[in-house]
């Protein structure tokens, strides 16, 4: 249930009167001060931290028990409390309402005070008690990540990099595994709930496929974090994940021409190479390099199936499609008509 505030409710630590009626007031004499004061603090089942305790916000309300003065306010916990002037003197009923970050009242309770004219009451610090079930005392986790390739530079593009899946391993303080699951790359970036307070490590591996297996392409250092109770842990920046260079392949590419003509024989002097993952629509790696540099290697590419092309002025052309396992060489050899 969410908590409404009344009409004039005054969101601020600083103390406001409202609303006294102004019918059957009661008259002192001269000598005698007629307002006082009241001063409080809260905690939430002896918790005083307001973000342990999942409090966001307290709601005061003072009502007089029989001269029909009525005080609320909406405060920051963090306040802690709170000086609240210019009470007619008498009984009143302070009521406290501990709001969570969803509006809701999480924590309640209700004391008797008694106001003497000049005087300030002071009910120190205020116990408020948990209603219905305990507020969550678990926290969060968020975690981005990114992949060092082609070579190093990161991108956040999963498909590039040729990550399906990242696993996420997330273990305590004496190295138990609580965390261990793969999350679609492109769902980053994730957010794990549920762990109790502490001290906690971090492992991320990136996992590609390729022809139906599944490779572990990419992995980054483990990290330590801390994670609290009610809050959410976010690493601020993606983590790089850093290729395993043996996974990934390599393509060794030459060329001739209408058979197996030289370069010389058919008056070329340069050719240009590129290299396309299937299904993509730029180029990989392209490169124009002298006709008799030959043959050419271009490193480090995800395993996939690709498409090697070599063209020449004079509309010379070829192509050949390869499929590149990890920790390959596709050496080939593009006959250009």
């Amino acid at each position: 249930m969410k908590r409404a505030t009344g009409n004039g409710a005054v969101a601020l630590g600083l103390l406001v009167l409202g609303g006294m009626s102004l019918s059957g007031c009661i008259v002192y004499g001269h000598d005698r001060p007629s307002k006082g004061d009241i001063k409080l603090r809260w905690s939430f089942a002896g918790e005083t931290d307001c973000v342990y305790a999942g409090v966001d916000d307290v709601v005061v309300t003072i009502d007089g028990r029989s001269n029909g003065e009525h005080f609320e306010a909406v405060i920051s916990c963090p306040e802690g409390g709170g000086l609240f002037t210019n009470f007619i003197e008498g009984r009143y009923a302070v009521t406290l309402e501990g709001l969570n970050v969803a509006g809701e009242i999480a924590y309640a309770v209700t004391e008797n005070a008694y106001v003497s004219g000049g005087t300030v009451e002071n009910m120190g610090m205020v116990d408020l008690l948990p209603l219905g079930p305990l507020p969550p005392e678990t926290g969060s986790l968020s975690v981005d990540w990114s992949f060092m390739y082609p070579q190093n530079t990161a991108t956040l593009n999963c498909a590039f990099a040729g990550v399906e899946y990242v696993r996420v391993i997330v273990s305590d303080a004496i190295s138990a595994v609580v965390f261990d699951q793969s999350i679609r790359c492109i769902d980053g970036p994730a957010t794990i709930d549920y762990f109790d307070p502490g001290q906690y490590t971090v492992e991320l591996y990136g996992i590609g496929q390729y022809r139906g297996h599944s490779i572990e392409l990419y992995g980054a250092q483990p990290f330590g974090i801390d994670i609290l109770a009610g809050q959410l842990t976010v690493i601020d920046t993606p983590v790089a994940l850093y290729r395993y260079e043996e996974e990934f392949g390599d393509i060794q590419v030459s060329w001739s021409f209408g058979g197996n003509n030289s370069c010389s024989a058919v008056g070329v002097s340069s050719v240009t190479i590129d290299v396309t993952r299937l299904g993509a629509t730029e180029p990989e790696a392209t490169a124009t390099v002298a006709c008799s540099d030959e043959p050419q290697l271009f490193s480090t590419f995800v395993p996939a199936d690709y498409r090697v092309e070599v063209s020449a002025p004079g509309d010379w052309y070829g192509y050949l499609d390869i499929g590149l396992g990890p920790n390959s060489l596709a050496d080939v050899t593009i006959q250009m008509n």
